[in-house]
This record gives C-alpha cells, structure tokens and sequence, in this order.
C-alpha cells in the first residue's frame, strides 16, 4: 500500500494507537516487526526532531563493560595512555558514569577523558558535578545503593560527584558537527557519540557522523548509538572502521528505554535479529577504525 505523504501524519496517528493494543512480549516478534518498521519509518520521516540532554548515569552496562575491555586490553598490552571523548556529554552523566567505570584501572593506566557540548547550561552542569536530588532522582534510578554511594558525596540534598571522578576531566563548549572538530581536538582512542544523531535530520546527521570518524587513532574504537540504523550503516560502510560483534546484542539492548521507543518515538531502537542477512553492520553500536575509509 502507498501511502501519501500528505496523508502521513493523521495515518500514522492511527497506527500508532495501534501499536499500543500490542502487548510487549510480541513486538519485536518477525511476524510483528515489518508492522513495526512500516510505522517507524512513517515516523522518521514525519516527526519533528529537536535535541534533548535527558540521560542516566550508567545507561548501557554493557556499553560501560566494553569500554573497560578496551581499556584492559591497553594495560595487557602495556599501554600507558587512553584517550576518551565524549560527544554530546550533556550535563556529564555519561562522562562520570566511564570514570566510575575505569577508575580501578587508573593507577595502571593515563586516563585522559574529554566532553564536548553544544549546551552551555548542561555544559556548566558537567563542570560542576552537583546534581540537586529532587530534581536528578530519576537521572540516578539504573544505580543501586552501593553504586549511588561510590558517586556521590551527598549534603544538604545536593548529589556532589565524587572528586576521584572528576578528576582531569577536560570540558569543552563546541559543536561536534563542526569540519574542523579534529583539527581543535585531536583524535582519541575511544570517541563516543551516543543518543544525538537521531536528532537532526538525515542529512546533517550524516553529515556529523561522517565528520565525528575523523576524531578516532588508528585503530581506536568509535561508540554510536541513538542514530537512525540506515545512516549509521551508511556511514560505517565507507568510513574503514570495522564492526565489533563482541557483546552486539548486549550492547544493543542495553538501554532500555531505546527499546521501549520503537516503533512509536522516532528515536526508539529496532529490536535485534539475528535474522538479517546484515544483522553485524546493522546493529553493531561498536567499530574499530582499521583504515583510512573514505569519509564525508
């Protein structure tokens, strides 16, 4: 069925409502999935994208989990050095939630970590490193007790980042889609760019990823989440970098809330199916930079 494009909106309105009479366990059934795409697609094409800093402190687990396999493999290899940046660091959950992640490995490895941020209220934010718990209670909810208490100092009902954590972090104010990003940075051996490319519009987005693959070293490794899967296929197609399959479905379906957005929000993830013929470059969320590619 071809549907018109001025007909989208209120069909896709329809379709939506649809969907939620679908119980969960059989979303991301195949007999359930083309449904699925059909009305992402829709969604895609039709809702309105703006920008939003909301995220947690340890997102992705598994994500976190690979970036310390990255890490150790550097000290077996008796790498001094990591550079890490973060793009897009908000008000620098994902920046702390790496530091926390990495810190038993600091006296055996030079942590350099870096975030980079367009917002410069969020960026103020992440500089400070104090969070008002009223207001970021569920910013902290993935966290248990013990974890919480290994973050924060708390007083007086603020949230204080722990100062191990916080320590040698750079921040940045600037726009990871700018051509002369690497020129101002440098490149790094882990650049994550996660849950902000699904926010511009095809075009710019493909643009900015092809830009971010300039800021990964010889055989570092490039994070990329949040981002429509056909550009990010796209993309990783001629850029020389390679598909990590370690850990993809864990990877892939770590974050929940992503999972949960699918098919409706134009940012949620397609569930994970071994099925495609292209599944690795489809869902992999990880790429190790093998060569120069042809980016841009």
């Amino acid at each position: 069925m071809t549907i018109q494009h001025s007909h989208a909106p209120p069909f896709l309105a329809s379709q939506k409502r649809l969907w939620e009479y679908i119980p969960f366990r059989l979303r991301g059934k195949n007999f359930v999935r083309p449904y699925g795409r059909m009305i992402h697609h829709l969604v895609r094409r039709s809702d309105a994208r703006q920008q939003n800093p909301w995220t947690f402190f340890l997102r992705n687990r598994a994500e976190m989990n690979a970036i310390k396999k990255i890490a150790q493999q550097k000290i077996h290899r008796h790498e001094k050095d990591l550079r890490i940046l973060v793009l897009a660091c908000s008000e620098g959950m994902e920046i702390y939630s790496i530091a926390w992640q990495l810190r038993a490995l600091k006296p055996h490895l030079n942590l350099s970590l870096v975030g980079l941020e367009i917002d410069q209220d969020s960026l103020d934010t992440a500089k400070s490193g104090v969070y008002p718990l009223k207001d970021y209670e569920e910013h902290m909810e993935r966290l248990t007790h013990q974890e919480f208490n290994s973050f924060f100092d708390v007083e007086d009902g603020l949230a204080k980042i722990k100062p191990e954590l916080s320590e040698g972090v750079e921040w940045h104010h600037g726009d990871a889609c700018r051509a002369d990003l690497a020129d101002r940075l440098g490149k790094y051996d882990i650049v994550l760019a996660n849950r902000f490319l699904c926010h511009m519009k095809p075009a710019e987005a493909t643009r900015c990823l092809s830009n971010v693959t300039r800021l990964i070293a010889l055989g570092g490794y490039l994070f990329v989440s949040g981002v429509d899967l056909d550009i990010r296929q796209a993309v990783m197609a001629k850029s020389g970098f390679t598909a990590v399959e370690d850990d993809i479905e864990a990877i892939h379906n770590g974050d929940p809330s992503l999972l949960k957005g699918w098919p409706v929000a134009y940012w949620g993830l397609e569930p994970f199916s071994t099925r495609r013929k292209d599944w690795q470059s489809r869902y992999a969320m990880v790429y190790q930079k093998m060569g120069d590619g042809v980016s841009g």
